[in-house]
């Protein structure tokens, strides 16, 4: 009897840094309104993965950016209003 063909298969060497698998993930956001406005942009990036793949290290970056809409005029001194109380 012939033996039959043995297949040889090559696993893909994985990256420990940087890994691909698991993949990171990016969320970008924003509330705009007449009084406030405000970004975001949240991201998870895997910095380290054992070959296993049963240990992780991720950084969990948060930025964001908020407006608050304060209007164009100045608001009045304190000894201003102080002084028209009186009157």
């Amino acid at each position: 009897m012939a033996e039959p063909d043995k297949k040889v298969v090559q696993t893909e060497e994985k990256r420990t840094w940087f890994p691909d698998d698991p993949p990171g993930l990016i969320t970008v956001g924003g509330l705009f309104s007449k009084h406030m406005s405000g970004v975001y942009l949240d991201s998870i990036t895997g910095l380290w993965a054992s070959r296993e793949r049963d240990a992780f290290f991720f950084l969990d970056s948060t930025y964001h950016y908020e407006d608050i809409g304060s209007s164009s005029k100045a608001p009045a001194s304190p000894s201003a209003s102080a002084s028209r109380a009186g009157k």
